[in-house]
């Protein structure tokens, strides 16, 4: 079974509603993280940000930006990593070379679909930057974008934050069953705050490994 679809069966098993989230009540008061990326990332990093993904506003398809995050998927992210800056930047060793890395969530483009009644949905890509002697080396992370046409509405994109597992973390591997205990700095991509990728072993960025994981085991049925 591929991933995409296995993460979209877990995305439905933890959080049916996962599909219809953002929209909230009249009384929420959660603040909103900053949108503005230079605040947040190396010059370099930006600067091959634009490079790569500097979008075509003759042909309607819009430049990267920082990926926007819903009340729920704020709250999750919240819960996950409280003293996180942004839900789409995150810092680490994700290559265990002692070099600072940065992956950012961002938007790219948008997807048209079948139906009109329903308007263009941004790309979700998932880019990490690994720290070289000189300079930072970009890794776009496949299985970033995920995006269901016949699911997907204006607030759901795929991945909706990222966060930074430590050394010595435990998850719960979907695809095994079984208990995963991370061997470095991991980062993680998340659909919900209980389900979501893990993006490990980048040192060999041929050869890295996704795994679908949740936060803590499925229910007992």
């Amino acid at each position: 079974m591929k991933k995409q679809t296995i993460l979209f069966l877990l995305l439905l098993s933890i959080y049916p509603s996962a599909l219809g989230q953002g929209k909230t009540g009249g009384n929420n008061t959660q603040s909103k993280p900053p949108s503005d990326a230079s605040k947040l990332l190396p010059e370099p990093i930006l600067a091959l940000l634009k490079q790569k993904y500097p979008g075509s506003p003759r042909e309607n398809f819009p430049g990267w930006k920082l990926a926007e995050v819903d009340d729920t998927s704020l709250q999750g992210w919240k819960t996950i990593q409280p003293n996180a800056a942004h839900p789409a930047v995150v810092q680490g060793d994700f290559d265990s070379n002692g070099a600072n890395d940065y992956a950012v969530l961002i938007w790219y483009g948008q997807t048209f679909h079948n139906n009109n009644k329903k308007p263009p949905t941004p790309n979700a890509v998932v880019v990490a930057f690994l720290g070289q002697a000189d300079g930072y080396k970009l890794l776009e992370l496949n299985g970033a974008g995920m995006n269901w046409p016949e699911f997907v509405d204006r607030t759901s994109f795929g991945y909706r934050f990222l966060t930074v597992a430590k050394k010595g973390t435990r998850r719960f591997d979907w695809e095994t069953g079984k208990p995963l205990t991370y061997s470095h700095d991991t980062l993680e991509a998340w659909v919900t705050q209980n389900g979501g990728s893990a993006y490990r072993n980048l040192a060999n960025e041929s050869y890295f490994v996704s795994s679908v994981i949740r936060r803590s085991p499925p229910p007992q049925r």
